[in-house]
């Protein structure tokens, strides 16, 4: 029988699985129709007679062709150290806040062991051991020291621990003397222990000995916050020895903690939809003079040419989306040179995951080629330096067609460049551009001649909506976390106004950005009260913030069931049909991409998105 998936199961998954399907495809860097960057080739390069040609739009041939019919035109150049705080510090901080009831239990479960022996050579009770009064201490009630019995010597070991749980803990101590011979009896000291007082510092006892194969005793007590606790395993029968014995100690960290790294600011929010994609920009170039509103340019190239960038010649190629785009030439500068000439894109707010992408081609690559395009990410200015070889703020090189100079290194039909935006530390202001540099262009020159740039679009994601929330739906909520250290999960407990059966609730092992779903029957209000490092209570978040509210939309869920044919495991690439039954009819998929699947309106959700991935 296949596996049948709800609605709510189905919410949950795509909620979890899509913001690593966006992190993931934010890898793929620059697509091409073919090798941009070829190796070297010195062979087949042909030197042109020197043409000097004000004439724009023509490659170097179509000059050759029209030499004795070029007019000459002029010239013109176109424009912590908060680690291991005090337990009174942290719940200070707590009620800063506002936290009434912060958690204070950190129950510690883990067990720790320590075997040994009471025998020949260990230190001795020499005034003395302890009276065995027959009652175990325990953290309800108490107990005065019995008081010292008998002379000595009496052999015996010390182990000390701390109580790093920034909270006070009710410690069990469980001991026992393992086959082979003689006694133990275990006490508990406050801070240290002194042989010639037994009553120094007492804290607890087990009150009886455990004898050789015989029944383990237990004890309990109360151990304050970053107190430290001798305990003292001791014989009770003079120079009688103990091979082996075991102890436990349970409501103590068995190792120190890590240290504290800072945590926080903390945000609660909701969990967004899938990211909507925005285009900031998309320019076809169908007119060129003057150049569309928000671009720039400025040819630096030294000396100077007769042209800057121009209306692309359909008479060399039409534009890849008809009729125009925009060109430059070898006519950027009118010698034997150095060729550099900006075209300044729109200015933007960059944003790691943005794309740029655009078209671009040459003619027959017989004078190579080259294409740059760099980003400023200092401000939105044009400054490029003064000089065919300086960049000015420029300094980000996010694409180099053609540097070698190779007859196949640029494309020769109009070709897809895509140029994802990574790197930035957030949200920057600055600009890109495209730059049109050869070295040894111009007329004379054996590289340089023709490209063309059409449809260079600028993609941009913002968050989605949050997605609508209906009576027993599921809603992520999300805490993103900075600080804390490395790798580290939390212990996060947020709240709900008006109030809700379950909350406070705490969320173990919580990783930073993790889903925490919640089914709210009525508009809830939550909120963050606390962030604490999982593997040590006493580093505890400031900074929390976040009242996200979920409002329900009135209706029911109306059930979907989704059957996978086959229904067993799969290797990668395998291929899966999925069936979905309940939303508008039976529908069938076989694609990876997002599927839209109609609602049938009666539930407020008209429609839902379905992720398939195998």
């Amino acid at each position: 029988m296949h596996k049948k998936t709800t609605l709510r199961d189905l919410k949950v998954l795509l909620l979890k699985t899509i913001l690593p399907v966006l992190i993931l495809s934010t890898s793929f860097y620059v697509t091409s129709a073919q090798n941009v960057v070829s190796p070297p080739k010195k062979d087949g390069k042909r030197t042109q007679t020197s043409v000097v040609t004000a004439r724009p739009g023509l490659t170097k041939e179509m000059v050759k062709a029209n030499r004795n019919q070029l007019p000459t035109v002029q010239a013109t150049p176109t424009d912590v150290p908060a680690i291991n705080m005090r337990y009174s510090q942290k719940m200070a901080a707590i009620t800063a806040q506002g936290i009434q009831n912060p958690p204070t239990p950190n129950i510690v479960n883990a067990v720790c062991t320590f075997n040994g022996g009471l025998v020949a050579g260990d230190l001795t009770l020499n005034n003395g051991r302890f009276f065995r009064d027959g009652v175990p201490s325990s953290c309800a009630g108490p107990k005065a020291c019995p008081g010292p019995f008998g002379t000595g010597p009496y052999f015996y070991d010390t182990y000390t621990m701390q109580n790093l749980t920034c909270a006070s803990q009710c410690v069990t101590v469980n001991y026992i003397a393992n086959v082979g011979g003689g006694d133990v009896f275990v006490v508990a000291y406050n801070g240290s222990f002194d042989p010639a007082n037994l009553c120094g510092n007492y804290m607890a006892d087990g009150g009886s000995s455990s004898l050789s194969g015989g029944a383990a005793v237990q004890f309990t007590f109360t151990m304050p916050a970053n107190a430290t606790v001798v305990f003292v395993a001791m014989a009770a029968q003079i120079s009688t020895a103990c091979p082996s014995y075991t102890m436990t100690v349970t409501g103590l960290t068995c190792t120190p903690p890590p240290a504290c790294s800072p945590i926080g600011p903390s945000v609660l929010s909701l969990t967004p939809g899938p990211p909507v994609a925005s285009t900031v920009f998309n320019e076809t170039f169908n007119t060129v003079v003057p150049l569309p509103a928000g671009w720039a340019s400025q040819n630096l190239s030294l000396p100077i040419g007769a042209t800057g960038w121009f209306q692309g010649n359909t008479g060399v190629f039409p534009g890849n989306t008809p009729p125009g785009y925009i060109a430059a030439n070898f006519n950027n500068t009118s010698a034997l040179a150095t060729i550099s000439n900006w075209l300044f894109a729109p200015s933007v707010t960059l944003k790691n995951g943005d794309t740029l992408s655009f078209y671009t081609r040459t003619t027959s690559g017989t004078f190579p080629d080259r294409l740059q395009v760099r980003m400023n990410t200092t401000n939105q200015g044009v400054n490029v330096g003064a000089n065919n070889t300086s960049v000015g703020d420029y300094t980000t090189l996010l694409l180099d067609i053609n540097p070698t100079y190779t007859a196949t290194g640029y494309p020769t039909s109009w070709t897809q460049f895509k140029i994802p935006i990574t790197g930035l530390a957030g949200p920057t202001a600055g600009r890109l551009a495209f730059r049109y540099f050869v070295e040894g262009g111009g007329p004379p020159g054996a590289n340089s001649d023709y490209i063309g740039i059409d449809d260079v679009v600028y993609t941009t994601t913002n968050l989605g909506p949050p997605p609508v929330s209906c009576t027993g739906s599921v809603t992520c909520l999300k805490v993103d976390i900075t600080g804390g250290n490395p790798g580290a999960t939390y212990n996060v407990v947020i709240n709900a106004v008006p109030a809700t059966a379950g909350y406070p609730r705490t969320i173990s092992n919580y990783t930073s950005g993790d889903c925490i779903p919640v089914t709210p029957a009525v508009n809830t209000t939550y909120n963050l009260v606390s962030v604490i490092d999982a593997s040590n209570p006493c580093c505890v978040g400031t900074g929390n913030s976040g009242t996200p509210t979920v409002t329900i939309t009135p209706g029911s869920i109306t059930p979907i069931a989704i059957t996978a044919n086959p229904s067993g495991p799969l290797c990668a690439g395998n291929p899966t049909l999925l069936t979905v039954t309940g939303a508008g009819g039976a529908q069938t998929f076989t694609n990876s991409a997002p599927v839209l699947i109609p609602g049938t309106g009666t539930s407020g959700l008209e429609a839902l998105i379905l992720l398939i991935y195998w």
